[in-house]
């Protein structure tokens, strides 16, 4: 009887144990943190992506890859820093400072691109908001342009036609608000690109069709800019020839 007695204290005791040890140790987070990186790191692509994304302003994204760019600048004077993050439930709040030209100060009187670059693995169901750290409002307007850089795709054939769809098609009357282009990650242009507009049911659509084989190992960037009003909507597939 004793023993049992025991053995029934000593169980209660244990269990007593646990429950305090349970409210004492917090549950374990994972914070989604937004992490600068180092520009170093990158790969080609991305390296690519950072090229277009900085000079247009906005937040751009790229896999788990985001930059926040100020836009073309008059001065060096321009530039932005990343201030703190919060998350509250499901929204994830980056506060960006932007600084201006000092009074009295001197500055270089050329174009400049400040942008901020880091890597963030935002949970779905997750959204990002970016404010401005004196505000607290968000840090852009709508009057931002729309980058759309897709992930690298691989590809065989030396003679790939590209089928994209482009309002109104694309034609000589709308090459100022329609800008194709087809350039290797080097930077190299091809000229000898044949484009033309197909009606296919109620889409009309842009066929882009090499006049050339593409050079195998070799990189590519197919590049689609169009504007309208103040904004640009730029959307850039990059391929891989095997």
């Amino acid at each position: 009887m004793r023993n049992k007695l025991l053995l029934t204290l000593s169980i209660l005791y244990i269990s007593f144990l646990t429950c305090v040890s349970a409210e004492q140790v917090p549950e374990s987070k994972t914070a989604h943190q937004f992490s600068l990186v180092d520009i170093g790191k990158l790969t080609q692509v991305e390296r690519s992506f950072l090229a277009v994304a900085k000079e247009h302003k906005g937040v751009h994204k790229y896999g788990s890859l985001y930059v926040i760019a100020l836009g073309p600048q008059p001065s060096s004077g321009y530039g932005l820093q990343f201030v703190r993050q919060e998350q509250i439930l499901e929204q994830l709040k980056i506060y960006i400072k932007r600084t201006f030209p000092e009074p009295g100060k001197s500055y270089l009187d050329v174009i400049t691109f400040p942008y901020i670059i880091g890597k963030l693995d935002l949970p779905p169901y997750t959204t990002l908001s970016v404010l401005d750290a004196v505000t607290k409002k968000p840090i852009f307007d709508e009057e931002t342009d729309q980058l759309t850089f897709k992930r690298k795709q691989f590809i065989k054939d030396v003679y790939k036609t590209w089928t994209v769809k482009v309002e109104n098609g694309y034609n000589r009357s709308n090459s100022d608000s329609v800008n194709i282009v087809m350039k290797k990650l080097d930077g190299m242009v091809l000229k000898n690109l044949h484009i033309k507009t197909k009606q296919e049911k109620s889409k009309r659509i842009v066929l882009i069709i090499p006049q050339q084989p593409y050079e195998k190992g070799a990189i590519y960037l197919l590049q689609i800019e169009h504007k309208t009003g103040h904004n640009t909507k730029i959307t850039i597939l990059p391929f891989e020839i095997r």
